[in-house]
């Protein structure tokens, strides 16, 4: 059941919320980077508090090169593959694509993204020939990063003060191999188990090949904040083949279903998630709970407008674990459907609220989208207290699970799966 104060509690929508969490940048950057220049300052590096916080830094100073690196030779072969950039990051630089045009920014994601690249086709570019070049690029990167460490090394072993000191030249000479084997071995792991295989079957061709790069091409999109109504049509069209009858070929279902039902084609929605519905089987539990099974309420009660088959399925549910603003994206049609407007404008504002820190995820905002029509069809305003004046708890609505039991453990969701396989 809903509280008497906590319903008031989360009863306002407010869209440009800001939350801070400890775990959120830019504190992690600050307590990584700015505590090891404080104790620095305070003459304390040399205590338990200053190694806590030099170790961090020290392994952020390192990791920052070689993830640039190997971002920037992702980026350079991409671009030369036909894609283009839509995020990059080295250490406090941040480069993104706003309206189709590069910005300059401030990563204040430093300590979580110390070098990242995130990039995607041009719409008619040839998806095999971009992603065999750009899953070429992230190597050739880390390459040229060991490169650069061998000419720097011969470079200071010529100057005076390392020559004249050979404690001095056999650190060198140590941390230069440590880098190179360490950059090396993380390449060709990388190289053996994802990139050439995913190479080769760019290059053998088939429709499965072209589904894995379109749904790729996709992933990349939700990642930088675009929603599936911005997917171009010939990508959706060719993750749409399943004759290999896998896991992909659901995958590719997933993301049709996405694309139509956020582009307002509900037919084409409905036929996407029937075929999904009828092969669930296929799909691994937490992959069908998270795919299927969470989605089935909302479809009887957005799409079919069966409010009686919407209600059976979110009965069904019981607790899950999941992000709150898809529980309650269902709740709230689920509640519309059945005519409980102020039920459903609650679900929605909670929803809306629990999505506003994770709206750069384009599918995020697909989902904050219908909530934002549910909030108008039942009249709710942005700002607007829902339940204000309400006194009489025997008629709260209820709530199938309190918020603390809806918080996720992780952050597992479904196009992390896929992003996994980039």
């Amino acid at each position: 059941m809903c509280r008497p104060g906590w319903c008031m509690a989360q009863s306002t929508y407010q869209p440009a919320e800001t939350r801070i969490r400890i775990f959120d940048p830019p504190i992690m950057t600050l307590v990584v980077y700015g505590g090891v220049i404080v104790v620095y300052q305070a003459g304390e590096v040399d205590t338990p508090l200053g190694r806590m916080l030099l170790i961090p830094a020290l392994l952020g100073a390192l990791i920052v090169p070689i993830m640039t690196f190997r971002a920037l030779g992702h980026t350079i072969m991409s671009s030369l593959g036909g894609g283009k950039l839509l995020r990059f990051t080295s250490g406090p630089l941040l480069i993104h694509r706003v309206n189709d045009q590069l910005k300059l920014g401030f990563n204040v994601r430093w300590a979580r993204y110390a070098g990242t690249a995130i990039t995607a086709p041009e719409p008619d570019a040839d998806l095999r020939r971009w992603i065999r070049w750009r899953e070429t690029g992230s190597f050739l990167g880390m390459l040229a990063y060991v490169g650069l460490v061998l000419l720097i090394a011969d470079w200071l072993r010529g100057q005076a003060f390392i020559s004249d000191f050979p404690d001095r030249a056999r650190l060198l000479e140590t941390i230069s191999f440590g880098l190179s084997v360490l950059v090396i071995t993380l390449g060709v792991w990388q190289l053996i188990n994802r990139h050439v295989p995913r190479i080769w079957r760019m290059s053998r061709g088939g429709q499965g090949a072209e589904r894995e790069a379109s749904i790729i091409g996709m992933t990349s999109l939700l990642m930088v904040g675009h929603r599936p109504q911005e997917f171009p049509e010939r990508w959706a069209t060719l993750a749409r083949w399943d004759d290999d009858e896998s896991i992909e070929g659901l995958y590719g279902y997933r993301f049709a279903y996405l694309h139509a039902l956020d582009s307002g084609d509900l037919d084409a929605a409905e036929e996407y998630f029937q075929y999904l519905d009828d092969n669930a089987e296929r799909l691994p539990n937490r992959m069908r709970e998270q795919i299927i099974e969470l989605e089935r309420p909302f479809v009887e009660a957005w799409i079919r407008d069966d409010p009686d088959a919407a209600r059976e399925q979110l009965d069904e549910l019981g607790q899950r674990i999941v992000d709150q603003h898809r529980m309650r994206r269902v709740q709230a049609a689920v509640a519309l459907a059945e005519g409980e407007t102020q039920v459903a404008r609650e679900y929605a504002t909670e929803g809306l609220n629990a999505a506003a820190p994770k709206l750069d995820d384009g599918e995020v905002k697909a989902e904050a989208a219908i909530l934002e029509e549910i909030l108008q069809r039942t009249g709710g305003d942005i700002g607007e207290t829902v339940w204000e004046g309400y006194d009489d708890p025997d008629d709260e609505p209820d709530d199938v699970e309190d918020d603390e039991e809806m918080e996720p453990e992780s952050e597992e969701r479904v196009t992390g799966e896929a992003t996994s396989r980039q």
